[in-house]
């Protein structure tokens, strides 16, 4: 039981951001930037990978809301891969103290990314593979937002740190799927969206 909200969950509190008292969380150096969340509200908190930062990061860090909250424009970027979109290397980061994170999906995020001012700037990232246990159905160059934090917050790197942390959550249930497909063949049924050999046999 969650012991906030008292909400039955298994290894952390998808609303109150809390790991199970049982568990102890490694550590992640501080960001090179605040990450601002938004979430559609139409996507399920407990399949939202963007919990795993706040709870990673705290709050002072990592901020998650379903609305975009004002901020000034000249120190903060989107990363969304619009046509307009920087890449990483064309951007000032010392001058950025926040990256708006859209969190549902590909349809979803679509449509918060035209609620956000035009003003800021949007960036995308380097091509990347997901290793998410079912990619977007735009393919597999989707990643999931955990992917994408990990792979913004690596990329800009001022001080050589490691931030592999940050998929610590991610890592674990990487593993619980791997091991529930080898136990099961017939679960391979449930979703058609795995690349050849993702399951490690």
């Amino acid at each position: 039981m969650c012991p906030t909200c008292n909400g039955s969950r298994k290894y952390y509190c998808y609303t109150c951001f809390v790991p199970n008292p049982s568990i102890t969380l490694p550590s992640v150096p501080k960001l090179p930037f605040n990450l601002h969340i938004i979430k559609d509200p139409r996507e399920l908190d407990g399949k939202s990978t963007a919990v795993q930062a706040r709870i990673l990061c705290g709050p002072d860090q990592v901020c998650i809301s379903e609305d975009f909250v004002d901020l000034d424009a000249s120190a903060a970027v989107v990363l969304f891969p619009s046509k307009d979109a920087k890449q990483l290397y064309e951007v000032d980061w010392s001058r950025t103290s926040t990256v708006i994170v859209i969190e549902g999906t590909w349809s979803q995020a679509k449509t918060i990314n035209r609620t956000i001012p035009a003003s800021i700037t949007r960036v995308t990232l380097p091509p990347a593979r997901t290793s998410f246990w079912r990619y977007q159905s735009l393919g597999e160059h989707c990643l999931s937002t955990i992917e994408a934090i990990h792979a913004i917050v690596s990329n800009v790197n001022r001080h050589g740190s490691n931030f592999d942390n940050l998929l610590w959550f991610f890592a674990f249930q990487y593993h619980l799927i791997q091991a529930a497909y080898k136990k099961d063949s017939n679960m391979r049924e449930f979703t058609s969206r795995h690349r050849p050999g993702y399951i490690k046999q």
